[in-house]
């Protein structure tokens, strides 16, 4: 990728860098790094991601781009249209410098290389929180909680989502956060309070934002995402219906078999192997315990890793987004998908349209909770791994199967 963009470099107006060479010296006692640019469209590379369009803002200061969680050093590139900086950031670092545009305005940028939440590890003695769920529709986690000490709710844990999201129908009927707003029509959803109380059993978290959504999981008020749990261990016991909040990693009982956690934009992967037609395929799986069904696989993706053209849609059907869009989706049943030594045979798959930008903002493969329903599921987000092992829901039969 690199190689590619280098390319850019090779076009470089000499005019606007002997003008740069006198701005220059303007920017020396910021004692910050400054390339140039005569174009808002940049590009920032962060190791083992892909290429991520970036556009030059003077107003913002800084810009600010944060790195995908882990706990390794990141290597880190920046390009404008006529220069680069390159960067390796450990965590808890951050990097600033200036982009200086069209050699007159300065554009101030940082990237962030948030430290790892290490603070629940010194709990003594260690916490082991656990509140009873219910699994409804076609595999929702929805967990009873309570907003700002009076509010009661029922949400959805979405593990590929970030921070607290209620329906607008839940905020107006189940809670007083439009205290003061008159009327249906005039209800301004954007202007929520910022700082909430969020109680899940015995837990509290303190100055929470909230968001709107027009639609969440069935029978779900709303959903809260993996980074409220950020630093903590969560065990998902489907079998028994009980969520596990964990100050440190417990003991991991027989049958549980280990997988790296890889982060990009803020959610999380593992890897595995799909077998199609016969063709083995490994590939990386979002983990998204929102999304209701099995697999959803993108079609981008899946001309890349060469899948099988001859395959057997045996079915259409319509799947919605949380912003409540509709967009026809071909199901065909996959042999099998591994996970390790873990194997789940004859899944019902659905494949995205191919002119459809993929919900989660990138070309990725998805697993949902139809799937991961069939293990218990151990995340460690103090280690960035996830435990699996299968459960006594493993044979039951799949929404839409053939």
């Amino acid at each position: 990728m690199l190689a590619n963009l280098n390319l850019f470099m090779k076009k470089q107006c000499s005019l606007c860098l002997i003008l740069c060479f006198f701005s220059l010296t303007i920017f020396a006692q910021n004692k910050l790094p400054v390339i140039n640019a005569n174009s808002v469209q940049s590009y920032i590379i962060e190791e083992g991601q892909d290429i991520l369009d970036w556009y030059l803002s003077p107003e913002a200061k800084p810009d600010i781009y944060k790195l995908s969680k882990s706990l390794e050093a990141t290597q880190m590139a920046f390009f404008t249209d006529i220069d680069s900086v390159k960067i390796e950031l450990n965590p808890g670092e951050q990097f600033d410098f200036i982009v200086l545009l069209n050699c007159k305005d300065s554009c101030y940028n940082r990237f962030i290389h948030a430290a790892p939440i290490t603070k629940y590890l010194n709990l003594q003695p260690a916490t082991h929180d656990t509140i009873l769920f219910e699994l409804i529709g076609r595999g929702n986690i929805n967990i009873p909680v309570v907003l700002n000490r009076q509010d009661s709710l029922n949400l959805m844990f979405d593990s590929n989502t970030s921070g607290l999201t209620l329906k607008e129908e839940a905020i107006i009927e189940k809670t007083k956060l439009l205290n003061g707003q008159k009327g249906n029509e005039e209800y301004n959803f954007r202007e929520l309070p910022t700082n909430n109380t969020f109680q899940i059993g015995d837990l509290i978290w303190e100055g929470l934002p909230i968001y709107s959504t027009k639609l969440s999981g069935h029978g779900t008020d709303g959903r809260f995402g993996w980074d409220i749990l950020d630093g903590r261990i969560i065990e998902i016991d489907y079998e028994q219906e009980r969520f596990i909040v964990h100050s440190a990693l417990p003991n991991i009982p027989k049958g549980y078999s280990k997988f790296t956690m890889t982060f990009t934009q803020g959610y999380f992967y593992i890897e595995g192997d799909i077998v199609v037609n016969g063709k083995k395929i490994k590939s990386r799986f979002l983990v998204d315990s929102g999304y209701n069904r099995a697999i959803l696989l993108d079609p981008v993706l899946m001309k890349n890793h060469g899948f099988p053209e001859d395959l057997n849609v045996y079915k259409k059907t319509e799947l919605r987004n949380g912003g409540g869009e509709v967009f026809v989706t071909k199901i065909f049943e996959t042999d099998k998908i591994c996970f390790g030594r873990n194997k789940l045979k004859r899944i019902s798959t659905q494949i995205l349209p191919e002119n459809l930008l993929n919900p989660a903002g990138m070309n990725t493969h998805t697993i949902g909770n139809e799937l991961l329903k069939r293990f218990n599921m151990i995340l460690d987000f103090q280690s960035n791994l996830i435990y699996l092992r299968p459960n006594i829901l493993g044979d039951l039969p799949y929404t839409d199967a053939h």
